[in-house]
């Protein structure tokens, strides 16, 4: 996650559909997922909604309910590869069409 990005700065944005504990949870997915990917030095960046929100909102768009990330193509099988060595994050499950 980009420094100077704070958890709480992105929860408290205009929230009208009372998601703020689903951003919270999906923030911390992102995280570890980031955490990873700064180990791995595997390239993702934000795009789509979350891109939008982060610009416009300051956080999330009040109706949003996800993160939306790209990775070039190595780096994405890489992250795969680790992932579905049991080496990924903890509580979590990497799922794709191949299992």
């Amino acid at each position: 996650m980009r420094k100077g990005l704070s958890m709480a700065k992105l929860i408290t944005s205009e929230d009208p559909f009372g998601q703020g504990a689903l951003w919270a949870a999906v923030l911390e997915i992102y995280q570890s997922f980031s955490r990873i990917c700064e180990e791995l030095h595997l390239r993702h960046y934000v795009i789509g909604g979350t891109l939008l929100g982060a610009v416009r909102h300051r956080g999330f768009i009040p109706w949003d309910d996800d993160f939306d990330v790209a990775m070039p193509r190595a780096d994405y099988e890489a992250f795969k590869a680790y992932m579905k060595s049991g080496r990924g994050m903890s509580g979590l499950a990497y799922v794709d069409k191949d299992n």
